[in-house]
């Protein structure tokens, strides 16, 4: 125990005196060392210094050499019309919204028109020749000429008039064309559209395509009322 302590004694003697060696060894420089060594070091740095006409001299003929599009002023421009390309993609369409979203479920009904008026064709036929070819009977025919006959004149309203069936506003209120084509005399989906007459309803052709519409419903109520089945207890036949 006592050998140990006097080595731990020792030992911090002999750091104490070498750290109090190099404090006294390491004392200041004199005046005249000091001195010189800033004289030297003023002198280095008036080495590294350029003159003011130099540096500007330099700028001009870096900014004489410099390529026009890594300029700040090109950045800045692209930049500007960036940001405005940007909010008028944004602002621009929010216009058409309403529009855009109302083009789906015109277009869907107003393709399903053509696919009803093939269906209410097909089984009004089906119902006037009664001829026991076909899979259904006169009560099933006559309930789904009456159903497509009414999926008809729903999907027509929709589009004409909108407000139903997702349609929001009918071509009616938003179509000078369609007002056209729909309401005023004449008859421009004909090859001639000079010629309107017809062999069945002389006068339909010349009073525009709604006409011709109203014509198609009243003949299909007509053969519903004429050749159609009546189940019992069933409400008036329309």
């Amino acid at each position: 125990g006592s050998g140990g302590l006097q080595k731990a004694t020792s030992l911090s003697d002999s750091i104490k005196k070498m750290l109090f060696r190099e404090g006294s060894n390491g004392g200041s420089l004199g005046p005249g060392k000091g001195s010189g060594a800033q004289r030297e070091q003023s002198d280095n740095d008036g080495l590294y210094e350029i003159a003011g006409e130099t540096a500007a001299g330099l700028d001009r003929e870096l900014s004489s050499r410099q390529a026009w599009y890594t300029r700040s002023s090109v950045f800045l421009a692209v930049f500007v019309v960036i940001l405005a390309l940007c909010i008028f993609s944004m602002a621009f369409p929010s216009r058409l919204i309403a529009r855009i979203v109302n083009m789906g479920p015109t277009t869907n009904q107003a393709g399903r028109r053509r696919y009803l008026t093939r269906s209410v064709v097909h089984y009004a036929r089906e119902l006037l020749l009664s001829d026991g070819f076909s899979r259904a009977g006169a009560l099933e025919t006559t309930r789904l000429l009456k159903f497509y006959r009414r999926e008809l004149a729903e999907s027509d309203a929709s589009v004409r008039r909108g407000g139903a069936k997702r349609v929001t506003v009918g071509a009616d209120f938003r179509s000078d064309d369609h007002n056209a084509l729909m309401y005023m005399p004449g008859c421009p989906w004909r090859g001639d559209p000079a010629d309107c007459s017809g062999s069945v309803r002389p006068d339909a052709s010349a009073n525009g395509l709604a006409y011709l519409y109203q014509t198609f419903d009243d003949a299909a109520q007509y053969i519903i009322r004429r050749y159609g089945v009546e189940e019992e207890g069933a409400e008036e036949m329309a």
